[in-house]
């Protein structure tokens, strides 16, 4: 029995964070049903955004990307009462489920605050601060935590983690940032990168 298509699952084909094989069936899908189609087209306008916004296609929160189906969840932490609604500048915490090779996948956190043209890298900035999964604290299931600091605008806030491998990825750290990660984003858009997203609601001081 086919499993019907949701909003959510019809984002992740738009912006190409699917399987292949995932891909071709819900292109199989929206082809065969004109409710679909429809719908389909409606969220493609609603994508259409300015170049900034396209650049990174990140998967909508809970739809892993890549194939290594990278698991990205928050996790409540001592530091705080409420993993879903925090304050701009309280810390939150991601849960990243476990990988291969965590000692060759480099971490990239990108954010994107609501109303926001489009995603933006807050880490790393500079060499000195890229440090690869196996870094971060492990749970003893083999996942690994990272704790975040939220943003300032209040409202829902996008975070995303991509783990490229160290071994492919060359950042030139001279170029400006349109430039400096453009083989990050082309390696997200061919699914040959792991990257998942989470949302946070973030509360008025």
């Amino acid at each position: 029995m086919i499993s019907p298509l949701g909003d959510a699952r019809i984002l992740a084909w738009l912006v190409g964070a699917l399987e292949p094989g995932d891909a071709l069936a819900v292109s199989e899908q929206i082809a065969a049903d004109a409710t679909l189609a429809v719908r389909a087209s409606a969220l493609s306008a609603r994508l259409d955004r300015p170049a900034a916004a396209k650049a990174w296609r990140i998967p909508p929160p809970g739809i892993p990307g890549g194939a290594a189906r990278l698991q990205v969840r928050t996790h409540a932490a001592a530091v705080m009462s409420d993993a879903q609604a925090v304050r701009p500048g309280e810390r939150f915490r991601l849960q990243l489920g476990s990988l291969p090779d965590a000692s060759r996948r480099l971490m990239v956190v990108l954010y994107r605050a609501e109303h926001s043209e489009g995603w933006s890298v807050i880490f790393p900035t500079s060499t000195d601060e890229c440090v690869t999964l196996d870094e971060l604290p492990a749970e003893p299931d083999g996942s690994r935590y990272l704790d975040l600091v939220a943003g300032e605008q209040p409202g829902e806030q996008r975070w995303a983690v991509a783990l490229p491998s160290r071994d492919e990825l060359v950042i030139d750290w001279t170029a400006p940032p349109a430039e400096r990660w453009a083989v990050l984003q082309a390696r997200i858009r061919d699914g040959s990168v792991p990257v998942a997203s989470v949302q946070i609601g973030v509360r008025a001081a």
